[in-house]
């Protein structure tokens, strides 16, 4: 079921180097974000576990592994928004690259 071929674009659709700037900058600001709250987060729990006082026993089995899981989905977020920077306005994607952990 394709288009018929006087259906087909003529034009180019193309990002300006403004927007490529500012969707790489945004990606980028938010790879750190993530990256700088999954750095923070063993603190924040720390500081939580101090605050419950007599509750700790209560939630100690679990924040390890609620802490970890965070740590996790931050740092796929973090990986994946630097994908995205890195990425932005290229037409091929060096997979090699890719899997060493480079954008």
């Amino acid at each position: 079921m394709g288009r018929p071929d006087d259906e087909v674009p003529t034009g180019v659709i193309e990002m300006t180097a403004e927007a490529v700037h500012t969707v790489r900058r945004r990606f980028t600001t938010t790879g750190q974000t993530l990256y700088n709250m999954s750095e923070d987060l063993p603190d924040a729990w720390s500081d939580l576990g101090t605050a419950v006082g007599q509750f700790y026993q209560q939630i100690d089995e679990g924040l390890s592994p609620f802490t970890a899981s965070w740590q996790a989905s931050f740092s796929l977020c973090e990986d994946e928004a630097r994908l995205i920077a890195g990425n932005t306005s290229r037409l091929s994607i060096d997979l090699d690259r890719l899997d060493i952990g480079h954008s």
